[in-house]
């Protein structure tokens, strides 16, 4: 319910008064400097800050509380020690010059049943509780029945010993594995070399844990034939394509 209220909340100008205040959604200019010298990362225009979020270090918000709509003001602030953002600022006092260009305060709408009607396929409050409640619930017993499966599947996997692997499907998959997680890096605008580098590790770390999750893949295929052997299940054509379909459906393609 707080979900669907906060999906239709939205924010407008304030007009009825012109200074900030707890709540407020503040369009702010500002300059960062430490002993009189502007630090890297310490500046930005039109920043949209919601004053009491804690967005920013202590202090900050709070030195703009009755700030008015075009004035200018001086808000000094200390960096917590350890400040993880950037280790070099721990500790030290700061001069943040900040200029409010104008101020915008969240509309909420009320939880009625006539909200309701209007912006759901339901008519009444207890109406769009019960079609909830019901697809969570649902949603929630698929995922409890995926997790035993997974955590059997873990057990058996993990009592399971590789006598001999195939190096050539090993290679494979860990080169398989590597261009997944480059894509995945590039995605996000990370370049792998960036994404190692960053978790503190090396790339020949790295090609070490790709070769682990090639032989991980094997394992598994190997697993899945030797059970499928054992209990005497065959896959037909008519289950691939069946497989086939279903997960292209589920990943939206025809």
């Amino acid at each position: 319910l707080n979900e669907l209220v906060d999906e239709y909340t939205t924010t407008e100008d304030v007009t009825d008064r012109t200074d900030v205040q707890d709540g407020d959604i503040a369009n702010i200019d500002y300059v960062g400097k430490i002993d009189g010298v502007e630090f890297e990362g310490g500046a930005d225009e039109g920043f949209d800050l919601e004053i009491g979020s804690g967005t920013f270090i202590d202090g900050f918000e709070e030195g703009l509380i009755g700030a008015k709509v075009g004035d200018t003001v001086d808000v000094k602030v200390t960096f917590p020690d350890p400040y993880e953002n950037n280790t070099d600022l721990s500790g030290k006092e700061a001069v943040f010059t900040v200029t409010v260009n104008s101020i915008q305060a969240e509309v909420v709408p009320e939880l009625t049943d006539a909200f309701v009607a209007e912006n759901t396929d339901y008519t009444t409050i207890e109406e769009y509780r019960t079609a909830k409640r019901g697809e969570l619930e649902a949603e929630n017993k698929e995922n409890a029945e995926y997790e035993k499966e997974y955590a059997a599947w873990e057990v058996v996997l993990d009592n399971c010993a590789v006598k001999k692997y195939d190096k050539d499907a090993v290679k494979e998959n860990a080169i398989s594995y590597k261009e997944y997680m480059e894509y995945m890096m590039s995605y996000s605008g990370y370049t792998l070399d960036a994404y190692v580098d960053e978790m503190g590790s090396t790339m020949e770390e790295f090609d070490e844990e790709a070769v682990e999750q090639g032989k991980l893949a094997e394992k598994e295929k190997y697993l899945v034939e030797a059970i499928a052997e054992k209990e005497g299940l065959e896959l037909t054509d008519e289950d691939y394509e069946e497989s086939l379909k279903q997960t292209y459906e589920d990943y939206g393609y025809e």
